[in-house]
Parts: structure tokens; sequence; C-alpha cells
């Protein structure tokens, strides 16, 4: 039971990591504005 408890624990860590990583991507790109950013080169290309 040893090992499956290790896996469990990685895949949570894991998770949490993911979910940590994507609301900081979301909270830097709203500072930065870079979607705005996006946003207003694509109306330019067009």
């Amino acid at each position: 039971m040893g090992f499956l408890g290790n896996i469990e624990s990685l895949l949570i860590i894991i998770a949490i990591v993911v979910g940590v990583f994507l609301l900081l991507r979301e909270l830097f790109c709203w500072y930065w504005k870079i979607n705005q950013r996006i946003s207003l080169q694509k109306e330019i290309m067009m």
C-alpha cells in the first residue's frame, strides 16, 4: 500500500502545481495586459 500512497501523493502534488501555475499565469496575463495586447495586434493585422 505504500507504493500506491506515494503515487497518489505525487498526483495530488502535480495537480496542485498545475492549478497554481494556471492561476498565476492568468494573474500575470491580466496584470501585464497580455491578452488585451494580443487582441489589439489581431485587430491591427486585419
